[in-house]
């Protein structure tokens, strides 16, 4: 399923977006600060979250429903829930295969596929379905004397077709066996089993990464076992132990008391790390990954006032000279935390994946000028390039003279990304933003024609 366009309504500082389209592979919202964009993209996110923030699945209505409206919502909640996103998906063409081969080529009137979901876990969906042909479908095989088959043929409900059915006097095996299978489904429902069996299984998963998510420079070791332990890890604190997943290294690597064994852990880690990331990131390729444990100090500000202190430090064999993490360009630091993050996730096969990146930094490095990240947010999972979906400041808007002051509004434009060998790639962005913007600023280039 392809996601085409989302509309979020009543989340936090968003009380309807209007309907944002969605391109296959890059969509970019820009605007300013507070214009409701990381609200746009967490309320995205909740649809079916791949990597639960702080835990959170589902839509509080007491945290996320715009306060300014909530006295008169609260009057009407129990019998209609806010819906929060609207999003409509497109059937690609191996699950209209799938969804044909059980119910005949014409049991769909069309391929959109609309999921709602809001408050109370409310998820609905809703796609075009010729219930008579389905039924005629299921039904063709049927042998029994005319006077059975007549309303059997007749029937364009679920409902209508188990009541001929049961009237059989003399059930063949193909009449016992469709009985049993209209049993099996969820309220012996057409719509319950097309939601079961193929649009809840095959609804895209959302991975959200922001700036909270970029891994820190040192590490309490008990302080993130402790959290580990509790499953209270903060986003930072996953994005660590996604980069020791990333070599099949874990904390109990860091425990060992034999001084020559630990320093063999820490330098296989960091080599298996440093040989992984630098495939992506081209702009010095000399830098190197060093881990290192040491003692707390006592003074340092809390946890790190715990020990044992892992520390992750970048090694630049031009200066001589390593840096901790976290002191490198924000450019590394995000690219290097997402890659770790992203790449110890579990991906789902049968479904795509969508990427939300809450930052700036995102933006410049899909584009493929900015370290080939473009190579690993569209990579494949299970042979589909994933779509992702941006989020930067009203700063570093695109150059387009239709852009309205202070309202929403949308563009599609084909934008040339110069990757850093100089060819081209062109890929469609969809824009989002809330004001005019300067001639350059976003990606590498414009086209004349923007």
């Amino acid at each position: 399923m392809l996601l085409k366009d989302v509309r979020i309504q009543d989340y936090r500082s968003v009380e309807d977006s209007g309907t944002v389209p969605i391109e296959i592979d890059v969509t970019c919202l820009v605007g300013k600060n507070e214009s409701g964009k990381t609200a746009f993209l967490q309320a995205l996110h909740l649809l079916n979250p791949l990597n639960p923030i702080k835990n959170k699945t589902q839509y509080d209505e007491v945290m996320d429903y715009p306060s300014r409206k909530s006295s008169a919502y609260k009057k009407t909640r129990e019998a209609n829930p806010a819906t929060v996103v609207t999003a409509d998906f497109t059937l690609e063409e191996h699950e209209l295969d799938a969804v044909r081969a059980e119910f005949g080529p014409d049991c769909l009137t069309g391929t959109t596929v609309t999921v709602k979901a809001g408050y109370y876990g409310n998820k609905t969906f809703s796609v075009g379905i010729d219930t008579g042909a389905a039924l005629r479908h299921l039904t063709a095989a049927i042998e029994v004397p005319s006077a059975e088959l007549k309303p059997i043929k007749a029937a364009t409900t679920v409902a209508a077709l188990k009541a001929a059915l049961e009237a059989v006097a003399e059930p063949s095996a193909a009449v016992t066996a469709l009985l049993a299978r209209i049993a099996g489904w969820r309220k012996e429902s057409l719509s319950h089993h097309l939601i079961d069996t193929y649009w809840s299984e095959w609804l895209p998963v959302f991975f959200y990464f922001d700036d909270y998510s970029t891994m820190r420079g040192r590490v309490s070791l008990p302080h993130i076992k402790a959290r580990e332990e509790a499953r209270t890890l903060e986003e930072s604190e996953k994005t660590f132990l996604s980069l020791l997943a990333t070599v099949d290294a874990d904390l109990a690597d860091f425990e060992t008391a034999n001084f020559e064994r630990l320093t063999r852990e820490l330098e296989g880690a960091a080599n298996g790390i440093t040989d992984k990331v630098f495939e992506y990131w081209t702009q010095n390729k000399e830098l190197r990954l060093e881990i290192r444990v040491s003692s707390a100090d006592p003074d340092d500000e809390p946890p790190l006032n715990q020990g044992p202190i892992v520390n992750v430090r970048v090694y630049n064999p031009r200066h001589r000279v390593s840096v901790p993490f976290d002191e490198r360009s924000r450019g590394f630091v995000w690219f290097f935390s997402f890659f770790a993050y992203f790449s110890d996730v579990e991906q789902q096969d049968g479904r795509r994946t969508v990427l939300l990146l809450d930052e700036e930094l995102a933006v410049r490095y899909v584009n493929p000028a900015g370290e080939n990240l473009l190579a690993v947010s569209l990579r494949t999972v299970a042979g589909k390039p994933l779509a992702a979906v941006c989020a930067c400041p009203a700063t570093l808007q695109a150059a387009f003279d239709n852009a309205l002051d202070n309202s929403w509004g949308y563009t599609g434009q084909n934008i040339e990304l110069k990757r850093s060998d100089g060819e081209l790639l062109h890929v469609n962005c969809c824009l989002l933003y809330t004001s005019p913007s300067p001639r350059d600023g976003l990606l590498s280039r414009m086209p004349s024609s923007a």
